[in-house]
């Protein structure tokens, strides 16, 4: 009944909110049982006290970025010291640029029926255990203010035993089921597939809009995901590599930069991006394409298209499968995180890098040491510079060296210690801990391993995207990183 859908989805305002500080010691087990026996919801102006706003833009990212921490939420803790974007102003501009992301329904806009023979997906309290524990630690809740962790909570607090955990799973395996069978009501889909939505501002100008959606909308498409990810990855492949294809991005790359190598004389490789394309590909016809493709997950995606728009895992899939019949005509598309060209574009990537460390080794000086090394070490450092390394022949560039002294400079001014980059001292510091070093590797020594290990890994993959080429046995600058 819509009654039980409004229970659902108001059980966190309702049963969770925090209990005003002060007065009788109270144990939260028990507040929150007397929260949901109660059923009547925060009190007005119930809460805990506003604190002191912190006095300057240092103090509010030092404790953005140390709440992060205590949840456990490390990448969450890396992107706050990280982020160059800001909030976009709640204004009427604003507001117009984000409707302007959704281009109206067309009139003529057609649905296709659901399939008489629709193949439902069998949902087991295994696959909703595995689907709650992918949820990155730290993740938002949506408009409900149910967060992922609240589910994880509840799983942790019977230990390892998932029999222990049987009523709690197998409802929520149920509730998948009904969702999973579109079988949500008219009403309850726009507050289900809804999402709280914020608006950042973009460097280059504009906004962008960034969407989170419900806990249990978010648990139910991670479970259609993973059910049709290898049916879904063997037809977009060798067409789209970013959905079910391990190291796809990086085949691509290696792929890209040998085809752009082997073209004859007059011709020329073409990467195209389409303004807000996401959003532009008329619904009606992706839905077709996901009843002929993957008849399993159509009820929910039409479910939730024919009120909003689905965004989140299966958003990205149906985009992958819509536009995998033009792409069989166009070829491989190509979204670019790493020069496909000369060693003058790899350069500039890196230096691109090396000016972003030096803005990332100002930020760090306003934390604690521990957390500055830390954060140096696991992200800042060559952790950021990983994927360049693996796709691109970056041990070509004399740009990597002046990487390796930013760095080598950005430590000894946290340590307080002098350390040249010549000096015994910095190839201490970049061996391994358990080495006896500090972690912070070399760039200039990762290069060739890192790029002669992904072309060894994905040679088979580069030659199933390119089955019209012959290729040789081993890929571009191979040779030159085996004589380093």
């Amino acid at each position: 009944s819509l009654q039980s859908w409004e229970r659902l989805l108001s059980f966190a305002p309702r049963c969770l909110f925090s209990p005003r500080r002060g007065g009788k010691r109270w144990c939260w087990a028990t507040q929150i049982n007397q929260q949901i026996d109660s059923d009547d919801g925060p009190p007005e102006g119930y809460g805990h006290r506003p604190r002191g706003s912190p006095s300057s833009s240092v103090d509010q990212l030092r404790l953005a970025f140390s709440a992060r921490l205590e949840e456990g939420d490390f990448r969450g803790a890396i992107r706050i010291a990280s982020s160059e974007t800001s909030l976009a102003s709640p204004s009427a501009e604003t507001l117009q640029a984000l409707r302007s992301k959704h281009p109206p329904r067309p009139q003529d806009f057609s649905p296709p029926p659901c399939p008489d023979d629709g193949v439902s997906i069998p949902v087991s309290i295994v696959k909703v255990v595995n689907a709650i524990c992918s949820f990155p630690t730290g993740s938002s809740g949506g408009q409900d203010g149910l967060r992922p962790q609240h589910l994880k909570d509840m799983l942790s607090s019977s230990g390892p035993d998932i029999s222990s955990l049987s009523p709690f799973v197998s409802s929520l395996a149920a509730f998948s089921s009904l969702v999973l069978e579109g079988r949500i009501p008219p009403p309850v889909r726009p507050w289900f597939f809804g999402a709280r939505l914020i608006a950042l501002n973009k460097q280059g100008g504009g906004v962008r809009p960034i969407a989170v959606g419900g806990c249990f909308r978010r648990l139910v498409a991670k479970i259609a995901c993973h059910s049709v990810e290898a049916h879904a990855s063997d037809i977009l492949f060798p067409h789209q590599l970013g959905f079910g294809i391990k190291r796809g991005i990086e085949a691509a790359l290696h792929g890209g930069r040998f085809f752009l190598n082997s073209l004859k004389s007059g011709c020329a490789m073409v990467k195209l991006d389409f303004s807000n394309a996401f959003n532009s590909v008329r619904q009606d016809r992706m839905l077709s394409v996901v009843r002929d493709i993957c008849p399993s997950i159509f009820p929910l995606v039409d479910s939730s298209y024919n009120d909003v728009t689905l965004g989140g895992p299966v958003g990205s899939l149906c985009d992958d499968i819509s536009s995998i019949r033009s792409a069989a005509d166009v070829g491989l598309y190509l979204n670019l995180s790493s020069p496909l060209g000369s060693v003058d574009s790899i350069s500039a990537a890196v230096e691109e890098k090396t000016l972003a460390l030096k803005r990332m080794g100002d930020r760090l000086r306003h934390f604690t040491l521990h957390d500055a090394i830390i954060l140096l070490r696991h992200s800042f450092a060559i952790p950021c510079l990983t994927n360049l390394l693996r796709s691109s022949p970056t041990f070509l560039s004399p740009s990597v060296g002046e990487y390796d002294s930013v760095l080598c400079s950005l430590l000894s001014d946290l340590l307080n210690v002098s350390i040249d980059i010549e000096a015994p001292l910095w190839s201490q510091a970049s061996l391994p801990i358990r080495s006896g070093g500090l972690g912070i590797r070399s760039a200039v020594q990762l290069a060739p391993s890192c790029y002669l290990s992904s072309a060894a890994a994905l040679h088979d993959l580069i030659f199933n995207i390119l089955p019209d080429v012959s290729l040789p046995n081993s890929l571009p600058f191979v040779d030159e990183a085996q004589s380093l």
